[in-house]
């Protein structure tokens, strides 16, 4: 385990960094050789904990953009337009639908690069017994990869099933291009398909597919013939325990196999994921079992998966384990099953955007991840469809930051707030705490990363700042976590002295002194902007906020008489999340004069 501390000079150097903020300015930042300050002693470093396992998300294809730039690019370098199926073949590289760019590309595992394999980019059919790259595509919403590398398609507004095989030539195995249902067992190609969206392959090389809109479960066998395995029954009926083929679906999604040979199937309109066995019986395994009808939710983990609520489930896989694992569309999270039957969240924040990379999974924002998949090291790859990226679970060893924080005089700085952010992501929040009576502090469970600090002394006694000596924004410094490894950063603090604000407030066209108004400072160097203190006007009109701790504050006025509305001190609000230029500052103990006329 490594063990890392900044040094400066000699052997005995150490860096300290000093948080003193000039007003609305910078913080400085100073070097300190040897002791920490008079009468400081040397700060003795945390000993780091014992380093730990956790799932860390990060991006192996896409920007963030919608749009197609070109083939052969480096896969971080790509752009596309609304990700969907996900697979890999045996030499490692790893498919995907780009369903918006109505093409089938690859990621390279030999050079990293994305490829297309399928598609004009124009959405239509112009025809089979070709070069699949100059066939066109109609929305390829999923594909599957058989033990020869064929790679089979469900063109869903072609309303066909594709494939392609390792030459490249394209052909269509099902479906006419007609919208439609004309029957089952006849020849797959004579088949009228409605929008096919989910396609696996079983173990001996059948093809099984969802239709979306008419709710089916269809197979090809390996003679091409077709038939219905589950849904469309002549009378609605969504029990469970009875034959699959007498029971309803509602726009099924997605089709896998376990290990026992049993059909798993993502029925979306249900909030459900049912599961029919090799005997044909189907069974609800996640979502709750009454529903009927598109109204998901979410009702916590860890609990048994009949009893959880589901939000759209999309995409499913089955791990290496076993593990049953969900796409819960609606619910910004990947939902995993286990054999106990018990679900749990095991990536996502259940909250929709992107808040970078390198973080914990369960950490980490997805934007709609739609289907799932692995690639040939086993490891979880999502389609993060509004992201317009594709990302990849996997372990990653953690670490820590530790320390301890000294006040100016070498006092142990105790219950000061330490908050890690990550260095790549904006405002990206990975982990606060507290120091102890002696000014230790800990931080583990830390995917390897650049991350930087804020301090915040509540107490008023202490500058608040990043730790890299910038305070408008997380710029300057960071540290980086290693593998497995401690970074120890000490800090000394700069004593926060206090002085006041004062001056006068005026109203009206006489601008006469205004008495009974309320004016509450909100700290302007911390992006939470906390509430610090309130004063009110007396009958002249003066304000005289006392014991106000140097920094910089958004200044709140209030007419307690409701004869003006309340407004902000030159206009200026605090910015959501962030620290901007806020409008009055304290410093060094000088009063700080200010007029306020109210209109």
């Amino acid at each position: 385990m490594n063990h890392i501390r900044r040094t400066s000079g000699g052997a005995t150097g150490r860096w300290a960094v000093v948080l003193a903020a000039a007003l609305v300015s910078t913080l400085a930042v100073t070097e300190v050789s040897g002791a920490q300050g008079a009468g400081a002693a040397e700060p003795v470093g945390l000993a780091a904990p014992a380093s730990t396992t956790a799932d860390v998300v990060t991006t192996i294809a896409g920007t963030g953009a919608a749009g197609f730039n070109g083939d052969n690019v480096p896969a971080l370098s790509a752009q596309m337009n609304g990700p969907s199926g996900i697979a890999h073949d045996s030499h490692g590289d790893v498919y995907f639908a780009d369903e918006g760019n109505n093409l089938i590309r690859k990621i390279s595992a030999a050079t990293g690069n994305v490829i297309t394999v399928a598609g004009t980019g124009t959405l239509g059919y112009n025809g089979d017994n070709r070069s699949a790259t100059t066939a066109q595509l109609a929305g390829a919403r999923d594909l599957a990869i058989d033990s020869h590398d064929n790679v089979y398609v469900a063109d869903f507004y072609n309303n066909r099933i594709r494939k392609v095989d390792t030459a490249g030539t394209i052909s269509t195995i099902a479906g006419t291009g007609v919208f439609g249902y004309n029957g089952d067992s006849r020849a797959a190609t004579t088949a009228q398909l409605e929008y096919p969206s989910g396609i696996a392959i079983d173990p001996t090389g059948n093809i099984y597919f969802t239709q979306y809109w008419d709710s089916r479960v269809r197979k090809i066998d390996t003679s091409g013939t077709i038939t219905t395995v589950a849904g469309a029954p002549a009378t609605p009926n969504f029990n469970d325990g009875i034959a699959a083929t007498s029971a309803s679906l509602s726009w099924p999604m997605d089709v896998v196999f376990d290990s026992a040979g049993n059909i798993v199937v993502s029925d979306l309109g249900t909030e459900r994921v049912r599961r029919i066995d090799t005997t044909g019986v189907i069974t609800t395994v996640a979502g709750l079992p009454d529903k009927t009808y598109y109204n998901g939710g979410y009702n916590g983990d860890n609990q048994p998966a009949t009893k959880a609520e589901l939000n759209h489930p999309y995409g499913i896989a089955i791990d290496g384990t076993g593990n049953l694992l969900i796409a819960d569309l609606d619910n910004q999270r990947i939902r995993q099953v286990d054999a106990a039957g018990v679900i749990t969240t095991i990536a996502g924040t259940g909250a929709s955007g992107f808040n970078g990379d390198g973080l914990p999974a369960t950490s980490t924002q997805l934007n709609f991840a739609s289907q799932i998949g692995f690639d040939a090291a086993g490891h979880l790859l999502i389609s993060d469809l509004l992201n317009e990226r594709i990302r990849m679970v996997a372990p990653g060893t953690t670490g820590s930051i530790t320390g301890v924080l000294h006040g100016p005089g070498g006092e142990a700085a105790a219950g000061v707030h330490v908050v890690v952010y990550s260095a790549t992501g904006w405002w990206v929040t990975v982990g606060s705490t507290t120091t102890a009576a002696d000014g230790t502090y800990q931080l583990g469970g830390l995917p390897p990363a650049a991350y930087r600090l804020r301090v915040t002394d509540f107490q008023g006694r202490y500058r608040n700042g990043w730790a890299s000596g910038r305070l408008t924004q997380p710029t300057g410094d960071a540290y980086t976590v290693p593998s497995g490894g401690s970074v120890a950063v000490d800090l000394t603090l700069a004593a926060r002295p206090v002085g006041k604000i004062v001056g006068t407030v005026t109203a009206g066209p006489d601008a006469a002194p205004k008495a009974n108004v309320e004016l509450q400072l909100f700290d302007g160097l911390d992006p939470s902007h906390g509430y610090v203190m309130s004063g009110k006007t007396d009958s002249f009109g003066h304000i005289h906020l006392t014991h106000v701790p140097d920094g910089a504050y958004y200044l709140r006025i209030i007419d307690r008489d409701h004869m003006y509305a309340p407004i902000w001190f030159h206009g200026v609000a605090p910015p959501l999340n962030r620290v901007g230029t806020a409008p009055v500052g304290v410093s060094g103990g000088t009063p700080s004069l200010i007029g306020i006329h109210l209109t």
